[in-house]
């Protein structure tokens, strides 16, 4: 079965996800100094994040050129 046609409906959605996180703060660097990310990070969790946070999530995804391969837990 191919999956082609369902990729191809999938993509502008990840890329518009990708923006989004992107204009939020989640670089690729990490999170972005003095945007909304690094600002929820400082008053919600100080120095430290939780591993399985969705916060954790989004920096990971943010941070990485290939989510798919890993997948959201």
């Amino acid at each position: 079965m191919c999956f082609l046609p369902f990729r191809l409906i999938l993509w502008p959605f990840k890329l518009l996800t990708r923006f989004i996180l992107y204009i939020v703060g989640f670089r690729r660097q990490g999170v972005a100094k003095g945007s909304y990310a690094s600002q929820y990070q400082s008053r919600r969790y100080g120095g430290y994040v939780p591993p399985q946070s969705t916060f954790s999530k989004l920096q990971a995804h943010g941070a990485t050129d290939d989510y798919d391969s890993r997948g959201w837990r």
